[in-house]
C-alpha cells in the first residue's frame, strides 16, 4: 500500500519528480516481502512434513486394516466349518423331553 501511496505522490508532483518519494515506498516493500517469505518458508515446511507424516500414517493404517479384513476372512471361513461340530469351551445343549 506504501507503494502505491507514493506513486501517487509522483503522480501529484507533476514535474518536480523527487526519485527519493517513490525508493521509500520500494524499501518499504522489500521489506514486509522479506518478513512475510521469513514466515512463510517455515510454514510451508512445517505443513509439508505434517501432510507427509499424515500421508505416512493413512497408508500404514490402510495396509493393517488390509491384514485385518485378510484375517477376518480366514477367521470366518474356518468358523463354517467348524460351526457344524460343537465348540470345545461349550457346555452340550440340554434338551427337554417330554411335556
Amino acid at each position: 500500500m506504501a507503494l502505491l501511496e507514493r506513486a501517487q505522490a509522483l503522480e501529484a508532483a507533476g514535474s518536480q519528480v523527487d526519485p527519493s518519494i517513490l525508493s521509500g515506498g520500494i524499501w518499504e516493500a522489500l521489506l514486509t516481502t522479506a518478513a512475510g517469505l521469513t514466515v512463510a518458508i517455515p510454514a510451508l515446511a512445517a505443513f509439508h512434513w505434517a501432510d507427509r507424516t499424515i500421508e505416512l500414517c493413512r497408508e500404514k493404517m490402510q495396509d493393517r486394516l488390509a491384514r485385518l479384513k485378510v484375517q477376518v476372512r480366514r477367521q470366518g471361513a474356518g468358523q463354517t466349518r467348524d460351526s457344524e461340530a460343537p465348540a470345545r469351551d461349550q457346555a452340550p445343549r440340554r434338551v427337554a423331553v417330554g411335556g
